[in-house]
């Protein structure tokens, strides 16, 4: 059991840096290159394109992450039956 709950949370992490790491490119790469005025006639055109590239990743990447994180909640609380056990504590409110 500790095998699986070592390789879902390397599936979590590896989404959830997937996930960010885009945003991020996104964010400090393409739009700072796209502010250049030799690139502007098609920066709307370009971050469009780019925006529907990393839709299909980013959304891969979050049905990744509730499917693990709620792997990992199970494997974290032992059983279904500790699940709902879990959720009322403090460590519960946070996670949702």
């Amino acid at each position: 059991m500790y095998f699986w709950f070592v390789v879902s949370m390397w599936i979590h992490l590896l989404a959830a840096i997937t996930w960010i790491g885009g945003l991020l490119f996104i964010t400090m790469v393409i739009v700072p290159t796209l502010r250049m005025p030799e690139m502007r006639a098609n920066a709307l055109v370009l971050l469009r394109v780019t925006g529907r590239k990393f839709q299909r990743i980013a959304y891969a990447s979050l049905v990744t992450l509730v499917a693990t994180g709620t792997t990992n909640l199970f494997f974290k609380a032992g059983s279904w039956d500790a699940v709902g056990s879990v959720l009322p504590t403090t460590y519960g409110h946070l996670l949702t």
